[in-house]
């Protein structure tokens, strides 16, 4: 060590919000609080919980310090705000806010009810954003978010420059964001421009232009969610044999229980495969156990 450096050394004694640890003591706190008035945490995923009143089930999910509290008779809905509001709300670190109605604001996306049996994911003023963020000008109207070229890598392109690098890997991990809530349409050419961010070059800012023109032009394109009447859990996995410059396969996937994906992949396999059946069969075993996951979550929640 450099006798000219010096290094300051702390030791917490109280959790700062915002970090880990106060997120953890939180959810140590909110569950064991709800689980004394009736709730049972599901135990596939820790953020959702249920309990019954009057004969039907009522379902809290919660991300932090928001909750999101459903059940068929509003006054349910009304007395678990009010033991919030005993719980955890004082002049001295704020009441407990509601928002109620069939259209909710939630990690940027607009979560909308208003149709009986439908839910629409509506990400169009986080679109914007991205768009009015983007520090060039967009124009051009594209067809698709890719070409044939988008598993191509032009080795000879010149590599960006630092900042054009720091600008590709913003945008490619918003993009990404935007992927996985509400836009699953660009979820592959994102897969793939994010293995980019570290050798990012000319070829690949090409792409990201594509997919940013892609997401402009189609602003209004809401993702729609909606249960068929089979009661079914229907999940497609397909696979592309040693697609990749590594000579890698690429898997792809999607769950739906009806109209629209719920979930939906689109990864690199992390082995290269001997045959195209070898690859079909590396697929399906990176992906089941998120669709034995997805069978369990909603046998817990009673259907």
């Amino acid at each position: 060590m450099k006798e000219n450096k010096k290094f300051l050394y702390v030791r917490l004694l109280k959790a700062l919000y915002g970090m880990m640890i106060a997120s953890i003591l939180y959810y140590k706190k909110f569950r064991k609080d709800i689980e004394s008035i009736g709730f049972e945490v599901n135990l596939y995923d820790i953020c959702v919980a249920n309990r019954m009143v009057n004969r039907k089930q009522h379902t809290i999910t919660w991300h932090i310090d928001d909750v999101k509290s459903s059940h068929v008779d509003p006054k349910v809905n009304d007395e678990f705000h009010t033991w919030c509001e005993q719980q955890y709300g004082s002049e001295e670190t704020g009441h407990v806010t509601t928002v109620r109605g069939k259209r909710h604001d939630y990690l940027a996306m607009i979560l909308d009810y208003s149709v009986d049996g439908v839910l629409k994911v509506d990400m169009r003023y986080y679109v914007d954003t991205m768009i009015k963020e983007f520090p060039y000008e967009l124009r051009s109207k594209v067809a698709g978010p890719w070409t044939e070229k988008l598993l191509k890598i032009d080795k000879s392109a010149k590599a960006l420059n630092d900042e054009g690098k720091k600008i590709f890997h913003t945008f490619v991990m918003k993009a990404m964001f935007l992927s996985k809530c509400g836009r699953p349409d660009v979820n592959h050419v994102i897969s793939i421009l994010s293995s980019r961010v570290n050798e990012s070059n000319e070829g690949d800012w090409k792409k990201l232009l594509r997919v940013m023109n892609f997401i402009k032009s189609t602003r209004d394109d809401i993702l729609t969610l909606e249960a068929d009447n089979s009661q079914e859990l229907k999940w497609y996995v397909d696979a592309a044999f040693t697609v990749l410059p590594d000579m890698k396969s690429h898997t792809g996937t999607v769950f739906t229980l009806g109209k629209g994906a719920v979930i939906s992949d689109s990864t690199k396999q992390k082995s290269n495969a001997r045959s195209s059946t070898e690859a079909e069969l590396n697929g399906v075993d990176d992906k089941i156990s998120k669709i034995l996951w997805s069978k369990k979550f909603i046998e817990y929640q009673g259907l």
